[in-house]
């Protein structure tokens, strides 16, 4: 018996731990996945950026 228990049988066979309405390749997704995408290359930018400033 875990901290859960009967965790596992809650979520039934095959699902994942955060079950969610719409499936994968959504356009919700998509655009989440865009603007993770362009903030990382913010990022990147900005790092790149800050290093060629310190020489």
């Amino acid at each position: 018996m875990g901290i859960f228990p009967g965790a596992a049988t809650e979520l039934g066979p095959g699902r994942g731990r955060w079950p969610t309405e719409q499936p994968p390749g959504t356009k919700e997704t998509s655009a989440m996945n865009s603007i993770i995408y362009i903030v990382g290359l913010v990022v990147v930018v900005l790092f790149i950026l800050s290093m060629l400033g310190l020489r």
